[in-house]
């Protein structure tokens, strides 16, 4: 048996076939890698349900976590949503009657 020949094929092609396989690997990742930083994750939606004149009680139904938000306080509720190293942040504000007047996504 010639002990130049794997499994019957010369080293020098081997090579130039793993060379190939681990490129294209390598190259899929990145490719993989960059369509999740450029192309955003969607946000959650029911986010999309809120509309501007709904009461905070409805809104609350939509998003239940809203309800640990600041509206007493400051009139605003606010939720992320996580997603890897992005996240969305919805922001409701709320007028002196509770309902809806302004709603925000921001993407971070």
């Amino acid at each position: 048996m010639n002990s130049e020949l794997f499994l019957g094929v010369p080293p020098l092609i081997v090579l130039q076939k793993m060379k190939k396989s681990i490129l294209i690997l390598v190259a899929g990742l990145l490719i993989g890698f960059l369509t999740g930083r450029i192309i955003p994750p969607s946000k959650p939606t029911s986010w999309n349900q809120i509309e501007r004149g709904m009461h905070y009680s409805e809104v609350y139904n939509v998003i239940p976590s809203l309800r640990e938000g600041m509206r007493d306080v400051k009139g605003v509720d606010t939720c992320i949503a996580e997603f890897g190293s992005s996240y969305w942040q919805l922001f409701v504000y709320y007028d002196d009657n509770g309902k809806v007047y302004r709603i925000e996504t921001k993407l971070f």
